[in-house]
């Protein structure tokens, strides 16, 4: 897989934490949408384009689901990536919080196919994480942006 990242410069590791795990947080993204923004999953009337929740979950303040999210696979991997070792125990290099890597600021895509018909664009409003510094692998400030899918993406359906 460290092949593949330093040619396409992204790896696809696919069942990095439990599918029951990645339900709860959705469950729990859901809630927070609908008690911040009336958003809900049964009301598609109530679905936007895209909308951000601009919230971190940490795996030892929020415990569960979230503290499952972080498996032995997904630390080995990162730790692979960007040094530190292969034990979960040394992830705590890339963190300022002892390992209590917060996950968080999650944009919200609905799939609705009002909003998304081909040709795909973006929607705008993108930025740049961690514009004020330099960008380095193996960077303590952002040394890997982690891309995670707590749910399935259709085929045709964007992402």
């Amino acid at each position: 897989d460290i092949q593949s990242f330093q040619k396409n410069g992204y790896i696809h590791l696919q069942q990095a934490f439990p599918s029951t795990i990645a339900s709860s947080c959705v469950s729990i993204l859901w809630s927070k949408l609908s008690t911040d923004h009336s958003i809900t999953p049964t009301d598609t009337s109530s679905w936007v384009e895209r909308q951000g929740i601009p919230h971190l979950y940490s795996p030892k303040r929020d415990g569960y689901p979230w503290s499952q999210v972080f498996t032995t696979k997904l630390q080995s991997a990162i730790n692979q990536l960007c040094g530190g070792g292969t034990t979960s125990s040394s992830l705590s290099r890339w963190s300022d919080h002892d390992g209590d890597f917060g996950l968080g600021w999650w944009i919200v895509n609905f799939p609705l196919s009002k909003f998304y018909q081909p040709p795909w664009g973006n929607a705008g409003k993108w930025h740049i994480d961690g514009s004020h510094f330099l960008h380095r692998i193996n960077s303590k400030e952002i040394g890997l942006v982690l891309m995670m899918l707590f749910s399935d993406v259709k085929k045709d359906a964007g992402g």
